[in-house]
Parts: structure tokens; sequence; C-alpha cells
């Protein structure tokens, strides 16, 4: 099934929107088209202020990376609900360390590391889809990368307890350094959400004519003229008028 995408931030104006952003702990900033978090011990945070429905599809990151991580840093990749709610998945940017965090009142469960190998350390590609989602009635929310925005290999998913807001989730990042110090910084960019069911490209209306698929309406009489008669189809939650 096609995703559609929505970008939130391309991060390409050198300067941090706090209409997109709040940012409890300071320490990011915004140039050369990018949103980079260093791993430092005052733990920079960054939470996302657009609300999205994580069951209908995935919010989602470039991740790429430049300096030098030690064992002891780590990224955080999550969403929060605004009201103080907020799951993330840990990764130790040295190795392949993958866990499920949970602050507020949400809870988790069942977790299940699918990425063993390389998860986002020294063996991940850069400017690959780090992203979170598809958190449906079955309440497991799973962690993807994805090289184009339309497969989505799962990383870890867990089942959601507590209390979370999944319709009004919103991008949540953290990154620091529990010991010592590093130079790893995480170069984010392309802050998106990306609609499950959507179509990246326009729908077609065809219908036979002469034994052949043909593009294009039937017509209907309307007030002595005849006007054609268009489509709509239900996709994704909203009514999409037919090409």
């Amino acid at each position: 099934m096609a995703y559609t995408q929505t970008v939130i931030d391309n991060f390409d104006d050198n300067s941090i929107d706090a209409a997109k952003w709040n940012r409890p702990t300071t320490g990011a900033t915004e140039t050369s088209a990018k949103y980079h978090m260093p791993c430092l011990s005052t733990y920079p945070q960054t939470e996302g202020l657009n609300s999205y429905n994580l069951a209908n599809g995935i919010l989602a990151v470039k991740y790429a990376k430049t300096g030098t991580a030690t064992a002891e840093s780590e990224f955080y990749m999550g969403a929060h609900d605004g009201a103080g709610n907020v799951i993330s998945l840990l990764g130790g940017v040295a190795n392949a360390y993958l866990a499920v965090e949970v602050s507020g009142s949400v809870t988790h469960s069942s977790d299940v590391i699918t990425d063993t190998t390389i998860g986002i350390g020294p063996s991940w590609t850069a400017n690959t889809w780090f992203g979170l989602g598809n958190l449906g009635s079955d309440n497991i929310l799973r962690w993807y990368k994805s090289s184009d925005g339309q497969t989505w290999t799962e990383m870890a998913r867990t089942t959601v307890g507590g209390t979370f807001g999944k319709t009004t989730a919103r991008l949540y990042f953290m990154s620091g350094v529990w010991s010592g110090s590093s130079t790893y910084v995480a170069d984010l960019d392309d802050a998106s959400y990306w609609l499950n069911g959507g179509s990246s490209s326009p729908v077609k209306n065809k219908m036979r004519v002469g034994g052949a698929w043909v593009t294009g309406h039937p017509k209907v009489r309307v007030g002595g003229a005849w006007v054609a008669a268009k489509t709509k189809v239900r996709v994704a939650g909203a009514w999409v008028t037919l090409t």
C-alpha cells in the first residue's frame, strides 16, 4: 500500500521554527539544511508541535551522523502526545543496541527488537528514514527504517498501554551521553508524516468503451446540458475526486 508524504520541516532556513518545535532542553542547532542533535551530558530534547494520527501512518526523519560515538552515546526517536506522555526507541549509536523507553502515563510490554545487527550504529546507511507508527487497534507500535518512504522494514515493536493519545502524536527526539563526553551528532533532515493508504500519484477514473478501458468520466444530463460526472472514492479517510 502506498504512503503519501507530508513534510513537517525540511530544516533549510538555518533557524529552528518555534511554531513547529519545542526544546525543553536546548543544545540542538539547525544549519546547512540539517537539524543537529549533539550527544551532550545535558541530553538535548526536541518536541514536535504538529499533531498526527499514528494509527494511520508513520512519523519519520532522515537520520545521518557526524563525529565519533562512544559506548555511552545515545539517541532517542519517538513520539509524544502533548499531554506529557512519551514513547521512544533508544539507540546506542556505537553499536546495534535498541530499547523501548517511556515517560508519563504510557506503558509498554512484549517488546521485540527485530533489528539486532545494525540498529542506528556504525552500519546505518546515512539519510535512511527512521520512523515509528501504524499504531492500530492491536496497540502495537512499530519502529521502522526505509530507503524510499514506501517500503518500511521493522526495527522494533512494542504493545502500548496506559495513556497515550495516538491521534495527537508529535515527533520526539533526544540525544545524550551518560558518562564522559562525545563528539557524536545526530544529523536529521526532512521530518515528515507518511500517511498509510494514500496515493503518491493522481487516481484515474477508467470506464469500458468499445471493448477497451479508457480514462474519462461518464456524462449526465444536468439543466439541459451534458456534463462530466466525476467520481469520488474514499482514500485513507478522505474523499478523493478521480481525475
